[in-house]
């Protein structure tokens, strides 16, 4: 779901957006299963939002996972796991209420019944019959559904003009070079932060391979640098550090000469649109 630290490194170039004050009407393609997985205690909420920018008059694409690549099994597989121990520790942790709770006070049992509750959301996950819930509650919109990962679509669907924006919260899509994005959050209410990837490494004086080198030494899954110690982004953005794992770097050698090149169509177009 990205790479750790990135958002925080750059958010002071992010640009806050007033959606109802935009000019130009939007298509969005909306990356589901980050929205989802992140706003799950909100998915009502989270809904009536989507449902609110397509009734602006925005055109919205809801993008859905697919069958995970090969390389990336076994880190779904870590996130099952950690989702059962949570749901075990919720189980034991009930039982435990139910057994003795008549002898605990007041703060204990509020304690145990915020830790379950807690467990319980962590361990949780989008069963097909909420899928469709959340589907039929956006019937008004396009659903496409991804061959592999949603980000593979909608970097592809950007990088072809297809869609002006992705609306989502993971960090890969910025350090793949999406040209457009905007970071939901939820701050007392819904805020959008636009993140626009040419223009902060303008500001910086950067390039997006240079982010793409620092994601990968703070252990970008894409890379999946097995038994390396990964360090935190900002450091890796000083740059300067050795490669222990050749099989990994010819990795994000094809994901840097792939964007390189999305992006250097991009600008080619651009210089033909102008003359």
């Amino acid at each position: 779901m990205g790479v750790r630290g990135v958002w925080t490194y750059f958010r002071s170039l992010f640009k806050h957006i007033d959606v109802d004050q935009l000019n130009k009407k939007k298509t969005i393609g909306v990356d589901m299963l980050s929205l989802i997985y992140t706003y799950r205690t909100l998915l009502d909420d989270l809904i009536i939002y989507i449902n609110q920018l397509h009734s602006a008059g925005h055109t919205i694409i809801c993008v859905w996972d697919g069958v995970a690549p090969t390389e990336k099994q076994a880190i779904l597989k870590h996130r099952k796991s950690e989702r059962d121990v949570s749901l075990e520790k919720k189980d034991t942790l009930k039982a435990y209420l139910e057994e003795y709770g008549n002898q605990l006070n007041e703060q204990d049992l509020k304690s145990l019944s915020t830790a379950i509750t807690s467990l319980g959301w962590q361990g949780w996950h989008l069963s097909y019959k909420k899928k469709k819930e959340i589907q039929e509650s956006l019937k008004s919109m396009e659903h496409t559904v991804a061959e592999g990962e949603a980000d593979d679509l909608l970097l592809s669907m950007s990088f072809a003009g297809k869609i002006d924006i992705i609306l989502t919260l993971d960090s890969d899509l910025f350090v793949m070079g999406a040209p457009c994005i905007w970071r939901l959050l939820r701050i007392k209410t819904w805020v959008i932060e636009e993140i626009e990837i040419e223009q902060i490494c303008k500001f910086c004086g950067i390039s997006l391979g240079d982010i793409q080198d620092a994601a990968y030494f703070a252990g970008w899954d894409r890379c999946h640098i097995s038994g390396s110690v990964y360090m935190p982004f900002n450091k890796a953005m000083m740059g300067n550090h050795q490669v222990v794992d050749q099989e990994s770097y010819a990795r994000l050698l094809t994901i840097k000469a792939n964007t390189h090149a999305e992006w250097k169509a991009i600008i080619k177009q651009r210089k033909m649109t102008i003359e």
